[in-house]
């Protein structure tokens, strides 16, 4: 991959565009190279299957919503694998992007075709991002069956890691002087008739759902953050915040196992006096999946 950079000078002039974008590829791979400035996503892949990238360096790409969507890696294919990802101040350093359609015959193209369903498999490993103000690795609510595995989020005005979709996995992951640490939440089904890729609050099983396994963080906010979600956290946790809250679950049920200890930093912020965990009232998009929030510890929490 080369390194590509486009000039200064375009932030919130509506100018936008993709650095590189591929199209229903199998077997694909790219090494190296990257993006050092832009004004839209640096590596987009619709239709993808089985892609391959290592070892790219994306930085500076405009966090603008809605014309300039600086994201790293826009990922909407199939089982993509992502090894040694560098990122810095970029609106996500990964995201998930199948778009919704109103499905008609007469409008159904190439392009449509190849950005309806969901974003699965995907393994996202050994990689380190820092800066910007959104969360650092994201995913959308079409996304299925990922893993970050050993992220790194560093430095972020978000969250670390801003999760939705099902069976979303995150092993070992850092989260250094982030705002918050972990987000697990929902986005809700827009009653278009044909909006089919996730039916929220309607069903359960199209809830964001997932599994932490050993995180460490050290941030000024919320630790772990479920809302309309199903997460399990497990292994060894180690969390370290300025906030009263550590934990907050609205609308979801939160499960602790193996062993976790928060260590509460400081007295300079606003809710300083807040419980170490908070239990939320679901809202009424999910009462009907969650009627009781839960907290749930199934091990050792101090």
């Amino acid at each position: 991959l080369p390194m590509i950079e486009y000039e200064d000078g375009h932030d919130g002039d509506g100018w936008s565009t993709q650095a590189l974008t591929i199209w229903a590829y199998v077997n694909g791979h790219l090494e190296g190279g990257g993006v050092k400035r832009g004004y839209g996503a640096a590596i987009r892949l619709w239709g993808t299957y089985d892609f391959n990238i290592k070892h790219p360096s994306i930085s500076n790409l405009t966090d603008n919503v809605p014309t300039q969507l600086g994201y790293g890696v826009a990922d909407g294919g199939w089982n993509t694998r992502i090894n040694g990802l560098s990122s810095h101040n970029v609106r996500h350093a990964y995201t998930t992007s199948k778009s919704t359609n109103t499905f008609t015959l007469e409008a159904l193209d190439a392009y449509k075709a190849m950005t309806f369903g969901v974003t699965s498999g995907a393994i996202i490993s050994n990689s380190h991002a820092s800066g910007g103000s959104s969360a650092i690795w994201d995913t959308h609510q079409d996304a299925q069956n990922a893993i970050f595995d050993n992220c790194i989020a560093e430095n972020g005005g978000a969250f670390g890691f801003g999760i939705r979709g099902r069976n979303i996995c995150l092993t070992s992951p850092i989260i250094l002087n982030c705002v918050h640490g972990i987000e697990y939440f929902n986005d809700y089904d827009s009653d278009d008739p044909d909006d089919d890729y996730f039916n929220n609050s309607k069903r359960l099983q199209d809830f964001t759902s997932g599994m932490v396994t050993s995180p460490r963080m050290t941030v000024r906010g919320r630790c772990i953050d479920v809302r309309a979600a199903t997460l399990m956290v497990g292994g060894v946790g180690r969390y370290r915040t300025t906030a009263g809250c550590a934990v907050y679950v609205s609308g979801g049920t939160l499960v602790f196992s193996g062993s976790h200890r928060t260590v509460v930093d400081g007295n300079t912020v606003p809710d300083i006096g807040a419980a170490l965990m908070e239990i939320g009232a679901a809202n009424i998009y999910s009462a009907s999946a969650f009627p009781l929030p839960k907290i749930v510890i199934d091990g050792d929490y101090e």
